[in-house]
């Protein structure tokens, strides 16, 4: 089958990814990384077969299915205690159903029934590895799901999977409930010696009056047997039934829904779902600070524009009071000087500003240079700029107590660069604000 990656569809469940992850018992073999995968639209397959993550199509919402029997399902008394101790005492549960450590195992919880919960165990350390590859190869894992579960279930009847992949029989199992299944060894005869064990510890009461049979045509007659052993009334699917779970709602069934794993620690795991909400948050505190950023700076904005409408308002109060007979004010201060410099020429008084006053300012303040040491000089804007001689040097106590001496006499004295052997030193001379 193909192994190529496929269109973006929408999302799950109207279109989605099935990954069955490889058997732990897999673990050191070629198979390890090999995940069987169904992408469909609706009910219909779209591309099917088994590859590494790198090849299955990742822009689709994915469910991954874990082995039968890597999963154990059975029910308890869970206790009503705070998540975070209920997730470190959910394993004494399965002490007398586990060989090894149950500390090791990561317990979720499915709906109660009969005063009791479904319970549903894995390796820890071993789906953790599962999701971290899952989300290194760009999968958005939106549920773990016990494969065992992923099966129609009628009303009153059993259902009874033979899973075949590459024309191996990969997995076996039988699911008596909801969240109720026991995987069963893939050879016909042991398998009923297993399936006459359950069914001769079931209360008659409960037994099933029929049961779905779903195994390929090819070995159908080796299979049989086995379910004849559940009811006589056996209605037999050929193929997977991951279709018909797909068509009745998949991991949406409502009360056949199978309990998921994305539980406890794995609620934010290394997953397509929970990277997706991590960089949602933080795309959402970056679009507040934003917001708050924007809103201060206009109110910031606000408060200076109002500052100089005060200030500009004050300055033209200012320039009416000395010149009343002026009609129309435009610039207050730049009107002002202009008066003034008026009044002081009426007056035969000179400007500081003016190049007339500001040529003798320039002589006084570096009288003590050797003749010949200017050798530019221009006036624009009030502003006059003089060049000094390549290699003049003025030594900073001497500028020091230029520009003070600049300043005494309502002048700003500012130099520019160092001067050297091939551009001199610069200095400009303006009246100050003010004087």
């Amino acid at each position: 089958m193909s192994a190529s990656r496929t269109k973006s569809l929408p999302g799950w469940p109207v279109a989605g990814l099935l990954l069955r992850a490889p058997s732990r018992r897999a673990d050191g073999t070629a198979d390890a990384d090999q995940f069987g995968f169904l992408a469909f639209k609706k009910d219909v397959s779209m591309a099917r077969g088994r590859a590494s993550l790198d090849r299955i199509p990742t822009d689709l919402p994915a469910v991954l299915l874990l082995a039968p029997d890597d999963v154990l399902l059975t029910s308890g008394r869970v206790p009503p205690l705070p998540a975070g101790r209920l997730r470190d005492a959910l394993p004494n549960l399965l002490e007398d159903a586990v060989l090894g450590d149950a500390q090791a195992l990561h317990v979720a919880v499915g709906p109660e029934q009969n005063d009791a919960h479904a319970l549903a165990a894995v390796n820890r350390a071993w789906l953790r590895r599962l999701l971290e590859r899952a989300a290194a190869a760009g999968q958005r894992i939106t549920a773990v799901l016990p494969e065992s579960l992923c099966v129609p279930l009628a009303p009153g009847a059993w259902s009874l999977v033979c899973s075949v992949e590459e024309g191996v029989v990969r997995n076996v199992w039988l699911r008596l409930g909801p969240n109720e299944a026991q995987p069963l060894p893939p050879d016909p005869i042991a398998a009923q010696v297993v399936v006459e064990l359950i069914v001769a510890q079931t209360d008659p009461a409960l037994r099933p009056h029929s049961v779905d049979l779903y195994v390929p045509k090819a070995i159908e007659a080796r299979w049989r047997p086995v379910a004849l052993l559940v009811a006589e009334d056996i209605r037999v699917h050929y193929g997977t039934p991951l279709r018909s779970w797909i068509a009745q709602g998949g991991p949406d069934a409502g009360p056949n829904a199978p309990v998921s794993l994305l539980q406890h620690e794995f609620a934010d795991a290394v997953v397509g779902r929970a990277t997706l909400a991590r960089w949602g948050r933080a795309l959402a505190l970056v679009v507040v600070l934003l917001l708050v950023q924007i809103t201060g700076l206009q109110w910031q904005w606000a408060e200076l524009r109002g500052e100089a409408s005060a200030l500009r308002a004050s300055e033209e109060s200012l320039f009416r009071s000395a010149f009343p007979e002026t009609k129309v004010v435009l610039d207050p201060t730049l009107q002002m000087t202009r008066e003034l410099a008026g009044l002081r020429a009426g007056a035969g008084r000179s400007d500081q500003g003016d190049f007339s006053a500001m040529v003798p300012e320039i002589a006084r303040l570096f009288a003590a240079l050797p003749a010949n040491s200017l050798r530019q000089m221009s006036y624009e804007a009030r502003v006059l700029k003089i060049r000094f001689a390549p290699g003049t040097v003025i030594a900073q106590p001497q500028r020091d107590a230029a520009q003070k001496r600049a300043a005494g006499d309502g002048y700003e004295l500012r130099f520019e660069g160092e001067g050297s052997a091939g551009a001199g030193l610069g200095a400009s001379l303006r009246q100050k604000v003010g004087a």
